[in-house]
């Protein structure tokens, strides 16, 4: 509610020096304590139990008009890249798996075992299903500041796509490559229900 109102009607503080830093003060304690209130959660629930808090807090906080760089928005950039990370581990596995081992090299460096050419051509013809499943997981699992945590998503995947593209580029399995342009058209037709 501070914040909210510290934001929203700054014409009723005397000087902007005055408050902006208790109220930076005030987001920075609000995010330290979520993370300490995280700390309590079991292990496993403790990414997801943060980033639901965290989107919950900036959800209402963009709902009141209160939107402004703070503390929050650091440990939401932190906490949405874990949360996407894993939940794309889980929907999107080939992908991710397959960048994370071999981001590093390019062309001739590239020796695949037989399960990763079957997976090419399996995520090639399952990439939009993929998508999907990342769209759904996030639905049911992000009920605050659910578009923003999509758009990060978006953003996310045409990275992980850029790389995988960039790791094949002149091989022998560039038939296999899906345009990023077609998986971001993909990804971004369901922002709008979020929207």
């Amino acid at each position: 509610g501070v914040y909210y109102l510290s934001v929203t009607y700054p014409e009723l503080l005397l000087e902007k020096e005055k408050w902006s830093g208790p109220l930076e003060a005030l987001t920075a304690e609000v995010a330290t304590m979520i993370q300490k209130f995280g700390d309590t959660v079991d292990e496993d629930e403790q990414i997801n139990y943060v980033f639901t808090s965290v989107c919950f807090v900036l959800d209402a906080w963009k709902k009141s008009g209160a939107e402004t760089e703070s503390a929050m928005d650091e440990l939401y950039r932190k906490y949405v890249k874990f949360f996407l990370e894993q939940t794309m581990a889980k929907h999107m596995t080939f992908l991710y798996e397959f960048v994370k081992k071999n981001e590093h090299k390019k062309g001739s460096q590239l020796k695949l075992s037989s399960n990763e050419m079957k997976g090419l051509k399996k995520y090639k013809e399952g990439y939009v299903e993929d998508v999907k499943e990342m769209f759904e997981a996030i639905k049911e699992t992000v009920p605050y500041y659910t578009l923003e945590v999509y758009k990060e998503f978006v953003k996310m995947v045409s990275d992980y796509h850029t790389k995988y593209i960039q790791i094949l580029g002149g091989t022998s399995f560039v038939k296999e490559l899906v345009p990023v342009k077609k998986v971001i058209n993909e990804a971004t037709k369901y922002s709008v229900e979020f929207e």
